[in-house]
């Protein structure tokens, strides 16, 4: 069985997630990863991402394997590119505190 997952935000933590799991994603029961810990959790496996919530809204309406490379991310690229992963980027709520600097940058 595959996880669905969403992501609430497109950050650094998101860029090395995606290219961990795209890095990972043909792995077969019984493999080794390589980055991440287990592939395998109970029978689930991570193939994917089905969405993702940002409050840039210079990523918003983006594919999420376009959106993890624009800044202000700076994670080291490992997968480039990444595949298209026909998961559009939404506008998330902004319901924290978010930095001055990025007033201009919100939704």
């Amino acid at each position: 069985m595959d996880v669905m997952v969403a992501l609430a935000g497109t950050g650094n933590c998101a860029f090395a997630l995606v290219q961990g799991v795209n890095y990972n994603k043909k792995a077969q029961k019984g493999d080794v990863g390589q980055g991440m810990t287990h592939l395998d959790f109970g029978g689930y496996y991570v193939r994917g991402t089905h969405s993702a919530f940002e409050v840039n809204k210079l990523k918003i309406g983006e594919d999420l394997s376009e959106a993890i490379f624009m800044e202000p991310n700076c994670c080291a690229r490992f997968i480039n590119p990444v595949p298209k992963m026909k998961a559009r980027v939404l506008p998330g709520l902004i319901i924290d505190g978010v930095a001055a600097t990025w007033r201009n940058c919100l939704v």
